[in-house]
Formats: structure tokens, C-alpha cells, sequence
């Protein structure tokens, strides 16, 4: 497995992943249109993103870090459960050294609540609820 900074030569690759994603194990997620996703590509916010490869170079993932250091990693699902997220991890790690990273994690999301708690030794520092603005606004 190794990472590659890629993300423009395989713009469909990730939005036939996120075509994939089941949204009761994410956060705040919603299908974009294939221009907009193009778009966040070209400008996105990351301070680095990277594709997962395996060894015989076929893409089954990506990885991001943000600048507040948080991290997300989506592997294909015919990938999933074989320590390739794991190893994306590692290698991420040692190419952004900090002291501590923040993942997020959808509550129902049970299999990656395990691996950050148990696997990662992460701790629970807050809850995050999506807001849909016209919730917010048509409150009386």
C-alpha cells in the first residue's frame, strides 16, 4: 500500500466513492453533482490528500489531513477490513508529524468508533450535530 498525491487524475474514481458511501456511517454528507465535486477538488481546503493505492498500484481509498489537523480516510468497500485504512493512517502520520491528530466519527458508526477507541487509543472530546439552516432559521 502506498499513498499518492493524485487527487486530479482521479477525480471520477472519488466521486464513484462517494457514490458508495453509506451515509449513516458519516458525519455530514451529501451526494454533490458531479461539477460541484470537480470543483472542491481543484480548491480543496486539505493541507494535503492523498489516493491509496495498492501495491500493484490500483486506487481503493483516499486519505486527507486538514489544517487543524483532523484526519479522514475512506477505503472502497471491497477493500474495507483488510488494515489498508490502518496503514494509510501510519503513513500519513509519518508524512505530517504533529502531536495529535481529531478524527471524526459518525455516533453510529460502531466499526470506526472501535478502531479510534480501541486500535488508536483515541479519546471522545465532543459530539457534532449537523444543522440544517432552515432549521435554524424557521425556529420561533
Amino acid at each position: 500500500m502506498y499513498l499518492k498525491d493524485d487527487i486530479l487524475n482521479n477525480v471520477k474514481f472519488m466521486y464513484d466513492m462517494l457514490d458508495e458511501r453509506d451515509e449513516s456511517v458519516n458525519i455530514s454528507f451529501e451526494m454533490p453533482r458531479y461539477e460541484d465535486h470537480v470543483n472542491f477538488i481543484i480548491n480543496h481546503p486539505y493541507k494535503a490528500w492523498y489516493i491509496i493505492h495498492t501495491d500493484n498500484g490500483d486506487p481503493i481509498g483516499n486519505i486527507y489531513i486538514n489544517q487543524d489537523n483532523s484526519l479522514a480516510c475512506f477505503i472502497k468497500k471491497e477493500y474495507q477490513g483488510k488494515g489498508y485504512g490502518t496503514e494509510a493512517f501510519k503513513e500519513l502520520v509519518k508524512m505530517h508529524p504533529e502531536s495529535h491528530y481529531l478524527a471524526n466519527v459518525n455516533p453510529n458508526n460502531s466499526i470506526g468508533i472501535s478502531k479510534l477507541k480501541d486500535r488508536f487509543n483515541g479519546k471522545l472530546i465532543q459530539y457534532t450535530y449537523k444543522i440544517k439552516r432552515d432549521d435554524i432559521l424557521n425556529l420561533e
